[in-house]
Order: structure tokens, then sequence, then C-alpha cells
């Protein structure tokens, strides 16, 4: 599927690429090394990655390839020295978020999705300096609550029916 995917991508974009910036196809012999070594580690990312869908479904091994921004901020870091700042943070943490949301079921991440006005409230208090009213922080208190009700109810379904 992968070949198929790169012989699409070669046969419309080239074309394309050929007709309005034709000096973007010319590889020298540095750029020749590092194209190469892309396309290796590419191939070894798709045999892993197919290895990944045979031992442990396709699911996990989606919420892997989703955690890979955790794996690059993080490599970045400790093999390269890479400082990791806010942008970098967010990425991880929206990254995490989806995982986590991917692996829940329909109704907890609908509930979730309540606790939107929280999360700008808050970011609007620190950014922007906002005031928040008693009532809000207790809207807040209130959906973050139901969220973990709901949680504690599914895990304990989830142990009654094993």
């Amino acid at each position: 599927m992968a070949f198929w995917r790169d012989v699409f991508v070669v046969l419309f974009l080239g074309p394309g690429l050929y007709l309005i910036r034709k000096k973007l196809l010319k590889i020298g012999w540095k750029d020749l090394i590092f194209v190469n070594n892309l396309g290796l580690v590419l191939a070894l990312f798709n045999s892993l990655w197919t290895t990944s869908v045979a031992l442990n479904r396709a699911a996990i091994s989606t919420i892997l390839v989703y955690c890979s921004t955790c794996f690059s901020v993080l490599l970045g870091w400790g093999v390269l020295k890479e400082r990791i700042n806010g942008g970098k943070l967010l990425s991880v943490a929206f990254c995490l978020i989806g995982c986590v949301l991917v692996s829940l079921s329909a109704s907890t991440v609908n509930l979730l999705a309540t606790t939107e006005p929280i999360f700008t409230s808050v970011l609007a208090f620190v950014f922007l300096e906002e005031r928040l009213k008693s009532l809000q922080i207790w809207g807040g208190i209130c959906i973050l609550f139901g969220v973990v009700l709901l949680r504690i109810s599914e895990s304990q379904q989830s142990n009654e029916t094993l």
C-alpha cells in the first residue's frame, strides 16, 4: 500500500512540481545521501507499522503512530540536546490528549468535550488576565466532577464484565 501511495504522489505531484518549480527536482550528491537515508528510515517505519498492525491490531498501532510527536520531542531533548519550549510541550499535550480520547468510549469523549469552557476560562485567566467569577469556578468544578463520576462508572462496568 505504501508503494502505491508513493507512486501516486510521484505521478500527480511530480509533473506539477516540474511545471511550477523545476529547480526543486535537481538533487546534488549531498542531498542524494540525505534522500537515500530518509528512504531507508521510511521503509523501516513502514515495516514496523505493518508488523505492529499484525501483532497489536490497527487501533493500538494508530495510537502509537500518533504518539510519535511525543517520541520525537523526547528523543530530540535526550539525544540531540534540543530545548523543549512551550510550543513543543503544547503539541505533546494535544497528542497525548488525542490518544487518550481515541481509546475512550463515545460517552466519555462527549462529556470530556464539555470541559472546553473550563480550559478556555483557565487560558483566558492566564494569558488574557481575565477574572473568573465564583459561578464560573463552581460550574467548572461541576463539569469536572461529572467527568470523574462517568469515568468511575465506566471503570466499574468494565470490571464487572471481566
